[in-house]
């Protein structure tokens, strides 16, 4: 066994029996094994996400609930892991061509955040609701290719709406 997956083992170890306590019997023995692993989701959730296939509903369950929180805990982390590297911005989705009519939303938190816009009034704005929506995405555990796939379904819309060519790659 090379360093890697004594080093996984060992994590995977660690919050085994507190993942396994999820589905014990005794509702008490439940609720304490869920309590301690909230406090520490960071240190077991490697075994959180393996106990979301867990054959027992009760366990399954619970981890789901304490995955959902690890991802909403780190979800501005993993956007800016999102972004490509240089960028001093966010890549920005014009509003209007997000989803189900949620741009005017994003752009609405944009304004409360307490940002002060400078420079294009629309890129910045537009750049902050495109990250408040990419953390809302992240938190809700979009898999990353199904968000890629969403910026790259909204660029070819804005190009087809600024009458320009699609990109390259297509």
């Amino acid at each position: 066994m090379d360093a890697n997956a004594l080093i996984l083992t060992l994590i995977l170890a660690a919050g085994q029996p507190d993942v396994q306590q999820l589905g014990s019997p005794q509702f008490k023995v439940r609720v304490a094994a869920h309590e301690r692993l909230t406090k520490s989701l960071d240190a077991h959730i490697l075994a959180i996400l393996i106990g979301e296939r867990s054959d027992d509903a009760e366990i399954r369950c619970r981890c789901q609930q304490l995955a959902s929180a690890w991802y909403r805990k780190h979800a501005e982390t993993l956007v800016r892991q999102l972004v490509p590297q240089g960028w001093n911005q966010h890549p920005w989705i014009e509003p209007n061509l997000l989803p189900y009519g949620c741009g005017q939303h994003y752009l609405q938190l944009a304004d409360k955040s307490g940002i002060t816009f400078r420079g294009s009034p629309q890129y910045e704005r537009w750049s902050e609701a495109t990250r408040l929506y990419l953390v809302c995405l992240v938190a809700n555990r979009q898999p990353t290719a199904e968000i890629i796939e969403r910026f790259c379904e909204a660029e070819e819309a804005w190009r087809q709406l600024n009458n320009l060519p699609p990109h390259k790659g297509k």
